[in-house]
């Protein structure tokens, strides 16, 4: 849909927005995507601009951030500090080029690890109250927490 309206998710709030390019393919591939990053407590949205859709027919690309395995700062044009990498578990992943990239990649490191942070916590408790013994576990979360 070329105007969709992206809606936020009970509890879920807009952490940053910046302007960024998506790019599909190799190495930073050919085809780029102009478009607006939001950075949420739940996910990563990129939307392409409207004429950026209409002309490529890309639609928005939504990361929940617990899926994130890893973000990394990769260069463009082998000397620009501009890109961005973002691992997911499926094996699967999305390069960007954008602005304040080290301040971004901070960002959804930070979030994607505390969101799951939060899922191993959950699992934790589940546990205890199905009578597992899981206090090592436990320990070692906090520490990471810390």
């Amino acid at each position: 849909m070329l105007f969709e309206k992206i809606e936020l998710r009970d509890g879920e709030q807009i952490i940053k927005k910046v302007n960024a390019n998506y790019h599909r393919g190799q190495n930073f591939g050919i085809i780029s995507n102009d478009g607006e990053m939001k950075i949420t407590n739940q996910r990563i949205i990129f939307k392409p601009f409207v004429i950026t859709s209409f002309l490529s027919g890309e639609k928005t690309l939504e990361i929940p951030l617990e899926n994130i395995i890893d973000v990394e700062k990769r260069k463009t044009l082998i000397v620009l500090e501009n890109g961005m990498q973002i691992k997911l578990r499926s094996g699967i992943d999305y390069k960007f080029t954008l602005n304040k990239r080290d301040m971004v990649v901070n960002l959804i490191k930070e979030h994607s690890i505390n969101k799951s942070l939060n899922k191993i916590n959950e699992k934790i408790k589940e546990w205890k109250e199905e009578g597992y013994i899981v206090d090592e576990l436990e320990q070692k979360v906090k520490s990471i927490e810390k």
